[in-house]
């Protein structure tokens, strides 16, 4: 049984995933939100919610869960140890946060080549590029978010596009290796700039 079979899901259905600490400024809500709002055409819909179980959000998240009536299409998995795996499964990585700086998990999500959807603010942007690896929505707008989201399930080729873009991306401008390279770069020319030599 593959993955996505052990999570309960079936051949068609299209998977979202966001993998964060449960608190309010991550934006779970809008996830929640949109998918009810999605609900009524694309019932194949599911979001995974990877992280911490506990505390007043977590609560909080539940109660809204359940005024949506999305209860079996919601599902929050806790704390795992697969989590790549887990992602690189998925169909389309969300992060919504209200406040972000870079985000060790959406590079996560393109590193695995996963097409992502994220808010347009803080260093998101730079990771993804709306239109070439993913899509960028209006922050705290849960129904930009929906329009997002249904236009990648609407275009599986598009969603298949920035997926292979998501890996070029993460691979020439985050890996290791090039973001010392360019660190490097910026000392090399402030020192350059300041006089100092090198």
């Amino acid at each position: 049984m593959d993955l996505r079979s052990e999570l309960g899901l079936l051949e068609n259905d299209i998977a979202m995933v966001m993998s964060s600490r449960t608190v309010k400024h991550k934006g779970h809500q809008l996830v929640i939100e949109a998918l009810a709002i999605l609900r009524e055409k694309h019932q194949n819909l599911h979001i995974f919610f990877i992280g911490d179980k506990e505390g007043t959000w977590y609560q909080e998240l539940n109660t809204i869960v359940a005024q949506l009536e999305v209860i079996p299409y919601v599902h929050f998995l806790g704390y795992k140890d697969n989590v790549e795996e887990i992602i690189a499964a998925m169909d389309i990585y969300v992060q919504p946060s209200y406040i972000e700086a870079l985000s060790m998990s959406l590079l996560e999500a393109c590193s695995v080549g996963l097409c992502c959807v994220a808010a347009n603010v803080g260093g998101m942007p730079e990771v993804v590029e709306n239109g070439t690896n993913g899509l960028l929505f209006d922050l705290g707008d849960s129904n930009d978010l929906a329009k997002k989201i249904a236009y990648l399930i609407e275009n599986p080729e598009i969603r298949a596009e920035f997926a292979s873009k998501a890996i070029e991306i993460h691979q020439n401008k985050f890996l290791d290796e090039v973001m010392a390279s360019k660190t490097k770069k910026v000392y090399e020319n402030a020192m350059l700039e300041f006089g100092g030599g090198i």
